[in-house]
C-alpha cells in the first residue's frame, strides 16, 4: 500500500507500482510470473529492497530473484544496515561478500549509490550500512 501511495504522490503520471509477496529464488519468481501474481509484469524496471541481506543462506536466493525479475535495463535499489546476531562481529562483512559473489555469478553488479537522497533525519549512513544500485553488468 505504501508503494502505491508514494508512487501516486511522487512518480510521473504514467508510472505503475506493483508489490508482491513471494518466496525468493528463480523457481518461485518464475512461478509468480507464470501465474500472473506480479500484476501482469514479467520484469521490473526498479526493484526496491531493504534489510534483506542478513542471513548468509538466504542471499543466493535473493539474488536469483533479482536476476529473474529485473528488466534488462532495470535497477535494484538495496539498503542494508543489519545482519543476524548469530553471525557474530564479522557478520556484516561476510553477508556483503556473499552478496557480491552471488551478484557476480548472475551477471549483476553493485555500486554504492550517491544519487539517491537520504531522508531529512540522516546526515549520512551509519558506517556499517550500504545503499547500493544494482544493475546488469556490462557485457565484456
Amino acid at each position: 500500500a505504501r508503494c502505491t501511495e508514494n508512487a501516486a504522490r511522487h512518480a510521473p503520471s504514467h508510472a505503475r507500482v506493483e508489490a508482491a509477496h513471494l518466496a525468493w529464488g528463480a523457481r518461485p519468481s518464475q512461478q509468480a510470473q507464470e501465474e500472473g501474481r506480479l500484476g501482469g509484469c514479467r520484469a521490473f524496471d526498479v526493484i526496491i529492497a531493504s534489510q534483506v541481506v542478513y542471513v548468509l543462506a538466504c542471499i543466493p536466493a535473493l539474488v536469483e530473484t533479482f536476476a529473474t525479475l529485473l528488466a534488462p535495463d532495470g535497477e535494484v535499489w538495496l539498503y542494508n544496515d543489519r545482519v543476524s546476531y548469530s553471525l557474530g562481529p564479522d557478520g556484516q562483512t561476510e553477508c556483503r561478500a556473499c552478496l557480491d559473489k552471488a551478484l557476480a555469478s548472475h551477471g549483476l553488479a553493485a555500486t554504492a549509490d550517491t544519487c539517491l537522497r537520504l531522508p531529512r533525519d540522516f546526515d549520512e549512513l551509519p558506517s556499517h550500512a550500504y545503499l547500493l544500485r544494482i544493475t546488469r553488468a556490462p557485457s565484456a
